[in-house]
């Protein structure tokens, strides 16, 4: 996925489907994912951050296993950037009246 966002020149990325449990913030190469996960399910949320943009990054936030947010510091005004989860049509009728 790193290679990918290179090649393209994506600065920010959301990421979904982590499966990673806890909420981290971790450097990997040229990037940063800040990332919200849960160990019951195949839920989780999250953010990958360029080396260029690192240094913009004002707060992470989780809201729940399916919803962060990431603000960044920008030139005129600061911006929020919101990552979703949302069920699938598949899902259990309940988890989406929940959500």
């Amino acid at each position: 996925m790193k290679e990918e966002l290179t090649k393209y020149t994506i600065g920010i990325a959301t990421i979904q489907e982590i499966q990673w449990p806890g909420t981290e913030i971790m450097d990997t190469g040229d990037f940063t994912i800040l990332y919200s996960g849960s160990t019951k399910s195949a839920l989780g949320t999250g953010f990958v951050v360029s080396k260029e943009y690192k240094r913009s990054i004002m707060e992470f936030k989780t809201i729940n296993e399916s919803i962060c947010t990431l603000r960044i510091r920008a030139r005129i005004f600061n911006i929020t950037l919101i990552c979703v989860q949302t069920p699938t049509e598949e899902t259990e009728e309940e988890v989406k009246d929940r959500f």
